[in-house]
């Protein structure tokens, strides 16, 4: 059983954060949205309900287009996107370090 991301344990699984979850996890793909829906789990009609708020909040961007069918991403250069991205990793750090009590190495560039 998969387990679930930081993002759905603690802002709860609505279809939209599903949505934004598949795609932060999975950011470096486009994919349709046929294929969005698939992998968040949820259904087509479902993702067409909130989809144009997505798009035009700017977290999602068209990448391209085979022939009729449109690809889609996540949009890393919002700021909301990298927000999230952040809070994910602080609060995945954070679980690292708990039940290991093993504090992670700090890297200097």
């Amino acid at each position: 059983m998969k387990q679930k991301s930081i993002l759905l344990e603690i802002f709860g699984e609505t279809p939209e954060l599903k949505v934004i979850d598949f795609l932060i996890g999975n950011n470096i793909f486009d994919y349709t949205k046929t294929e969005i829906a698939n992998g968040a789990g949820i259904s087509r009609p479902t993702l067409y309900k909130f989809w144009e708020k997505l798009v035009k909040s700017g977290l999602l961007i068209k990448t391209r287009k085979i022939n009729r069918t449109q690809l889609f991403k996540v949009n890393t250069d919002s700021i909301i996107i990298k927000k999230i991205m952040e809070i994910e990793m602080k609060i995945g750090l954070k679980e690292v370090e708990r039940p290991h009590g093993i504090k992670p190495i700090a890297i200097k560039a």
